[in-house]
């Protein structure tokens, strides 16, 4: 149980297959979004070289508990892998600096926040 915990509180790896407008400027951008009445952010960097007509691996890398997006941009290290490697990375911010997890326990289970609706507008919308 601790490794999916783990894999789940650290990267998951999705393809970007949407009709997602991404910018592809090599920077990042915050988004703004409202899952089940609740405002969420996430942060979006896309690969410098971003060429609209092409499918891109997205990869969604969660913050811990008491993080926040911008940290784990800073902490993971990923942008420069994503230019080097052609993929999306979306960082998004837990709600309240938790997630609603296997560990339940923290302001977002204990609040009842669907973390899943949430993650799956992070690239669906």
């Amino acid at each position: 149980m601790k490794s999916r915990i783990l894999f789940i509180l650290l990267i998951g790896v999705l393809i970007c297959s949407c009709d997602k407008e991404w910018k592809g400027d090599g920077d990042e951008e915050k988004q703004r979004i409202t899952v089940d009445g609740e405002k969420r952010t996430y942060r979006v960097y896309t690969p410098a070289n971003y060429d609209a007509s092409k499918e891109y691996p997205l990869i969604l890398t969660l913050h811990g508990r008491f993080g926040t997006a911008k940290g784990m941009d800073k902490f993971s290290g990923m942008n420069p892998i994503a230019d080097e490697k052609e993929f999306i990375v979306v960082y998004p911010d837990g709600y309240k600096r938790s997630w609603a997890d296997d560990r339940q326990f923290g302001p977002a289970f204990e609040d009842g926040i669907d973390d899943y609706a949430f993650l799956m507008h992070c690239w669906i919308n």
